[in-house]
């Protein structure tokens, strides 16, 4: 019987840890499972599990749990719908546009002169902050990331989304049903200089966090890589790798703020304006079948004034939980614990 078999044939038995092959979140949501009484087993082969109470059974696969339908599965998973639900229903989201591989020149042209500079520009189909474009604001650098995507593409009809970028403070809310389980607030991987090491060496200080790892290790946090976009970011300032930063000078890495990108990740939950919290559920409940998911929200102040103080970046019903549970500074909101007893409510203790 080989190793997999075993997996798939037995329950867990209490005090099991999950194994290293499994995603940080997964292996919070097995240990939570374990803690509430709940046994499971891996369905080999499509990284989904089965988590039984008494005579009750769910299933979740990464961070999705079963109640996600596929309609809320399939207007997610493509940005461009996602901004049409939303918009339809009055959240605010930044302004933008979608363009397909089939549209004219003449009518990105015009997207470009009709949005405020800068720009970002991203493919409706992606993950982890992969293939984001900040910061754009001439013609020829639009020209040249429009015909990237386009050539990049996995996915011949995909459309690419150009939006105004916006500025302020960007949080992730993690809701389920009509609750807030938690709130991080994302910073863009960066180092505060000593006046004495290089900006090189404060990445290798901040890469040795026992809590950051590599991509395929599925820590909380991840190491900051110093490739393309990071050694672009630092032209951006004028630095380099070799460049050291005066005391306390903040260096910023990356123009995007994702954990998997080596951002930073801080429990802000009972900071955050109750208005936040409850722009963030109605975001959930405005899409149909969906009741456990994260909201990315930027903002500029921690009250909601106006439609304009806030908008919705990205809904993402995969969200991780171990941002959650051990986030970089702050409380640990229990995300997992919570992800259960979202599937099982019978479970009281």
């Amino acid at each position: 019987m080989t190793h997999n078999t075993r997996r798939f044939t037995r329950y867990a038995p209490m005090g099991t840890r999950a194994g290293k092959q499994h995603t940080g979140s997964t292996k919070t949501i097995l240990e939570a499972a374990e803690h509430l009484g709940v046994a499971w087993k891996e369905v080999v082969g499509i990284n989904t599990f089965q988590l039984q109470y008494k005579n009750h059974r769910e299933y979740f696969y990464d961070q999705v749990p079963s109640s996600t339908t596929a309609l809320a599965a399939r207007i997610t998973t493509d940005k461009r719908l996602t901004r049409n639900y939303l918009k339809k229903a009055g959240i605010p989201v930044p302004k933008g546009f979608s363009t397909y591989p089939k549209d004219s020149q003449e009518y990105t042209e015009t997207i470009f002169e009709h949005l405020h500079k800068p720009l970002v520009i991203k493919p409706s189909y992606g993950m982890h902050g992969t293939h984001v474009h900040t910061g754009i604001a001439d013609k020829k650098t639009y020209r040249n990331t429009i015909s990237f995507l386009k050539e990049s593409s996995n996915h011949p009809k995909e459309s690419i989304i150009i939006e105004e970028q916006v500025s302020g403070t960007e949080c992730r809310f993690l809701c389920c049903e009509n609750k807030v389980i938690g709130v991080i607030r994302r910073v863009p991987a960066h180092i505060i200089g000593d006046g004495s090491r290089t900006i090189s060496q404060l990445i290798k200080e901040k890469n040795n966090d026992p809590k950051r790892g590599r991509p395929e290790e599925h820590k909380p946090l991840t190491q900051i890589i110093p490739d393309q976009d990071l050694m672009a970011c630092l032209k951006e300032h004028n630095v380099s790798l070799e460049s050291t930063p005066a005391v306390g000078q903040r260096v910023m890495l990356r123009n995007v703020s994702n954990i998997s990108k080596g951002g930073d990740s801080v429990d802000v939950t009972d900071e955050v304006s109750p208005k936040l919290k409850k722009l963030a559920l109605k975001t959930l409940g405005t899409i149909p079948g969906l009741y456990w998911a994260g909201i990315d929200i930027m903002f500029q102040d921690k009250v909601v004034d106006s439609k304009q103080t806030a908008v919705v970046i990205e809904i993402n019903t995969s969200p991780g939980l171990d941002i959650h549970d051990h986030p970089y500074q702050g409380e640990n909101r229990h995300a997992s614990e919570a992800f259960v007893r979202h599937m099982f409510p019978e479970i009281i203790q």
